[in-house]
Parts: C-alpha cells; sequence; structure tokens
C-alpha cells in the first residue's frame, strides 16, 4: 500500500520525540538514594549494589547509543524518500508560475493567513519590531494585508516589493501621502539574474519575507536569500515564514498542493552555507506557522545622528 511522505515525517517526529535520557539520571539518582539508605546506619556490603547501579548506568548509556544511531538511520531514510518530493515542488512552481494570478494571491491571503493564531501573530509581529528603527533602511517581499508589517513604517527608508503591481494596491492605500511618498516601491522576478539590481547592496539593516517563501521551491529560496545576504548590512537581519516539511502537517499542505516542500533542516543549513548566523526558529505545526530569523555577521551600525523630517528646495 502507498504511503505518502507525511506518514514517513510523522513517524520521524514520534521517533525524534523519544528520549530515555532524562529518566536515565532520575533513575540512577533513585538508586543512588536507595543505595544510600541501605548503607547509612548499618555495617552492610553494598558492593553488588553499586556494581549493579554501574551495569544500569552503562546499559542505559548503551540503549541511548542504539537510539540515537536509529534516529539517524530514520534520518537518511527520510532524506532519500523526500528528493522526489523536492523534484515535485520544483515542478509544480515552474507549472504554476504564470497560474498565479494577483487576484488569486490576493484572495489566499484571506483564505490562508500566514498566521490564524492571535498569540502567534502577536509574537512575530514583537520578533519584526525589534529590527525596525529609523536608523536603518528596511524592504519588505510581499506585503500582503499588511497586517504584520506596521512596525517596519519606522524604518527610513523603506522598500516595498512584489511581483505585481496589483500585489502593492492595498498598502498603498493605508498610510497618508506624505507617508507614502517615502516609500519606495519595485516589482521582482524570481527569473532575473538579478533579483535586485535597483537596490543597494550592503545597505538594508532589516528584510522581510512574508507569506512568499511558503510558494516557492528550496533552490528558489536559496537564490533569494543568497541575494538578500548582498543587501545586509553587517549585523543585518531578516525573518522570512515558510513551510515547514520537518514537520508532518506541512508536508499534507504540499500533498495538497497548497504550498512548496521546503523541510526547515536543509533550508536551515543552506542559509549557514551562504554565511548567515540563525538566530531563532518558531514552528507551530498546528497552527502551520514557521519563520525563520537569520542576522548577517557583524555588527550592525549607523552614521546617522537624526532621523530627517524634512527636504531642501532648489
Amino acid at each position: 500500500m502507498f504511503k505518502p511522505l507525511s506518514y514517513f515525517v510523522k513517524y520521524k517526529e514520534a521517533v525524534d520525540n523519544v528520549s530515555v535520557s532524562s529518566n536515565s539520571e532520575h533513575l540512577i539518582n533513585l538508586i543512588t538514594d536507595a543505595i544510600g539508605i541501605l548503607s547509612s546506619d548499618v555495617d552492610f556490603d553494598v558492593d553488588k549494589l553499586l556494581n549493579q547501579r554501574e551495569k544500569i548506568k552503562q546499559d542505559l548509556n548503551e540503549f541511548d547509543l542504539l537510539l540515537d544511531s536509529f534516529k539517524s538511520t530514520v534520518d537518511v531514510d527520510l532524506r532519500k524518500r523526500e528528493l522526489s518530493y523536492l523534484n515535485k515542488s520544483q515542478k509544480a512552481y515552474e507549472d504554476s508560475r504564470n497560474g498565479d494570478t494577483p487576484e488569486y494571491i490576493i484572495k489566499r491571503f484571506h483564505t490562508h493567513p500566514i498566521a490564524s493564531n492571535k498569540e502567534i501573530k502577536k509574537r512575530i509581529i514583537h520578533s519584526i519590531s525589534m529590527h525596525c528603527s529609523w536608523e536603518q533602511p528596511g524592504l519588505i517581499i510581499r506585503p500582503g494585508l499588511a497586517d504584520i508589517i506596521d512596525p517596519m513604517i519606522a524604518l527610513d527608508p523603506l522598500y516595498i516589493m512584489d511581483e505585481n503591481l496589483l500585489l502593492l494596491d492595498h498598502v498603498k492605500s493605508l498610510w497618508n501621502e506624505i507617508y507614502q511618498s517615502r516609500i519606495r516601491y519595485g516589482i521582482i522576478d524570481d527569473q532575473s539574474n538579478d533579483i535586485f539590481k535597483n537596490l543597494p547592496k550592503s545597505q538594508f539593516g532589516f528584510v522581510l519575507v512574508n507569506d512568499f517563501f511558503n510558494y516557492k521551491p528550496f533552490d528558489i529560496i536559496k537564490k533569494y536569500t543568497q541575494e538578500i545576504y548582498g543587501l545586509l548590512k553587517p549585523g543585518g537581519s531578516m525573518i522570512f515564514t515558510y513551510n515547514n516539511c520537518d514537520y508532518a502537517n506541512a508536508v499534507r499542505n504540499f500533498e495538497n498542493l497548497l504550498y512548496t516542500y521546503t523541510p526547515g533542516s536543509l533550508i536551515i543549513k543552506m542559509l549557514e552555507f551562504i554565511g548567515f548566523e540563525v538566530t531563532t526558529t518558531f514552528s507551530d505545526s498546528n497552527d502551520n506557522t514557521n519563520w525563520i530569523e537569520v542576522k548577517k555577521p557583524g555588527k550592525l551600525s549607523t552614521l546617522r545622528g537624526g532621523q530627517c523630517l524634512g527636504k531642501i528646495n532648489i
């Protein structure tokens, strides 16, 4: 009987959660306490008990080693099985690249919100706000319904980009004309050799990629993150949401053709290979909200002494 990959990912989740180390330590402590009681007031030979305790400790350590080996075997097996899913994800992306109209994407914002849980939504907004200051330029990729990007209006200047001008209409209606005049809007294209060719390199303090990588395959995410690394200042950060297929629910989303197949374990290795430091990861498999926060090595700095609030007419 054919079993989808989500079945094996669910099994790996269960295997990864198996642990006896903490209980082993507790058991050894109980045995040590028992031996202490037996030998405290009576001249009683407890050597056999002590030897048995060491044997139990050794057996438990050997069990831990076998368990770790079994987990590695399960992981290797899953990595082999997922190759077809990575290829399917790439093909699905290529087949639908011109099929996801702006109208469809806008509708998707409502039917599949990036965080339906209010507390999780507050958490990602808080994480974003920690990187927002007038001292640094910022970039938003896919503003969506703008329900988590409000803290980013502090960034100066603020660039907002997406794949179609219609996807920027909502955010253009949010703020007054004075503030809108300070925003730089732009269009991006996955197929471009230089996606961000019109943006200054090594100048951004923070980049948010919102509900965008959820629909991109691994190689396209790699392409974007490599270029974003070049946009960031030393010490600059990026937060992006994605479909963490280390969890069975996320794999089912791919099997149901909702999101792409992007395991967090592979994404993190790729980010570290590029040069990023992974500072925070968050996954809630029930809400299917996942994000990663990374930093370009270095210390974030600025030459600004104050925010410019006016202009000189010549």
